[in-house]
């Protein structure tokens, strides 16, 4: 990771830079990328995002890629956010009090078609960031973070906005490269995701993880009481045992025996009561018998999908995957409180390697989808499908595979679909976008594969994958 020191000075630097692509433009569309981070979407040839970052070690402003608003998250400031700075016109941009801190100039139009001014004040000071939006007489209209009343600084709606004081800061002037803030700055976008993927789903793998712990001492339990039950089967043996030899057992006796078999007895019981303990506990056997295989396949079967839905958090793209738990949530309010990703491990697609490369692939348009949309998180891996009818979604896991490996894929997706020969289609997961309806997928780009033969080596790796 690029590492270096941010001050006012490498601030007004970067700035400088980027002032023509914010200037004279619009900012719109606000998107929370995490409880830190609000992108705005920048308007102009070039477009982009302008990225705010209130990370408490290091708080970063930029101009970033297009925004992604699938899966946002939000929070209440972000109402205030969008209230105030809907397709606000970027008049200026400066720094203020030679500080930590930007100020936008902005100007928007209200609901009753009438222009107002606004000012995005952006405080990039380490362990006290803040976001903050006041009108044209820079009173607050909406904030990040609140201060109290009886604070040195009060920071609140309705009040006025006052820069904080400003610290000492070694910043002497020099040569600073701007590309070389914006390499920092992307550099810990992957912090961005981490936060997000925390926020969106870490309540829900915790609670995988307890359903585990929970289903994995429920197995353990069920086969112990199988292997003791397997043991007691026998027990009706024993009571006919001690029936046998009434004549021998005296009171208190613990134990009976013949030579070979010996009877544990309690001396508390009569000898009936010895034998009727033993029917009772074979016949508790024979019912444990019955019913145990049938809890132990369902229990496993849980256990199957709970491990399978925490892989699918593990790998999933994070966008697509929060949009996929807020429908499966919907649908199965009424069924249960605590509902799974998805329904089966029938939905996962399967697996194989191919070199030091895995490649995943449907057998089904649930699992095409499966692979395609909630496993497919890179921009650069590969996706491919037979042309010209429907198969098998395939999907190499690796950024920028070699034509090799590309086509060695493709020779199995023509073997996926019963075929010996054929065109494959192949796209970059970036150029495609889901369709209308289950597994239909939309490409922007792609390129076609011919295959005249279908090698032995790419059979064999489709018929031995596995999930």
């Amino acid at each position: 990771m690029v590492s270096m020191k941010i001050t006012p000075h490498v601030l007004k630097a970067y700035i400088d830079t980027c002032r023509d692509r914010l200037v004279g433009h619009y900012i719109s569309h606000p998107v929370l990328l995490n409880p830190s981070t609000v992108a705005f979407h920048v308007s102009g040839r070039d477009g982009g995002s302008l990225v705010i970052c209130l990370d408490q070690t290091h708080p970063r402003f930029y101009l970033g890629d297009s925004v992604n608003e699938k899966g946002k998250i939000d929070r209440p400031f972000m109402t205030g956010v969008r209230h105030e700075l809907t397709n606000a016109f970027c008049k200026g941009i400066e720094i203020i009090n030679d500080d930590m801190i930007i100020r936008l100039d902005l100007e928007i139009v209200n609901k009753v078609y009438k222009e107002e001014r606004r000012f995005l004040y952006i405080e990039l000071i380490p362990h006290h960031p803040n976001l903050v939006i006041t009108n044209g007489d820079d009173v607050v209209q909406s904030l990040y973070r609140a201060s109290a009343l009886t604070s040195k600084r009060p920071l609140a709606k309705n009040l006025a906005y006052v820069p904080p004081a400003k610290p000492e800061y070694s910043d002497a002037a020099g040569n600073v490269d701007p590309e070389e803030y914006l390499a920092f700055c992307r550099s810990l976008e992957t912090s961005i995701d981490t936060e997000k993927r925390k926020s969106v789903l870490g309540a829900k793998r915790q609670e995988l993880l307890r359903q585990k712990k929970s289903l994995e001492n429920k197995l353990r339990a069920l086969n112990r009481d199988l292997n003791q039950a397997t043991i007691r089967l026998n027990d009706t043996e024993k009571g006919d045992f001690i029936y046998t030899h009434l004549d021998e057992i005296h009171s208190g006796d613990t134990k009976i025996s013949d030579g070979e078999t010996v009877v544990v007895l309690d001396p508390l019981l009569s000898p009936a009561a010895n034998a009727e303990r033993y029917y009772r506990s074979a016949k508790k056997a024979k019912l444990t018998l019955s019913y145990s295989n049938q809890y132990i396949a369902e229990t496993q079967k849980q256990l199957d999908e709970t491990n399978a839905n925490l892989a699918l958090l593990e790998e999933a793209d994070v966008d697509q995957l929060e949009s996929c738990l807020q429908q499966v949530a919907k649908k199965s309010a009424k069924q249960r409180r605590h509902p799974n990703l998805i329904s089966s491990t029938a939905e996962l697609p399967y697996r194989t390697k191919v070199g030091d490369v895995t490649v995943l692939f449907g057998r089904n348009a649930t699992q095409n989808r499966c692979l395609t949309f909630y496993l497919g998180k890179a921009k650069n891996h590969v996706w491919l499908h037979i042309q010209g009818q429907s198969g098998s979604h395939f999907l190499i896991q690796k950024d920028f595979p070699t034509e090799e490996e590309i086509r060695f894929v493709a020779a199995m997706a023509i073997y996926a679909a019963g075929r010996e020969d054929g065109t494959v289609e192949a796209a970059y997961r970036k150029d495609i976008r889901q369709g209308s309806t289950l597994g239909e997928v939309i490409l922007n780009s792609y390129w076609v594969i011919r295959i005249d033969n279908v090698p032995n080596e790419a059979k064999k790796a489709v018929d031995e994958a596995q999930k």
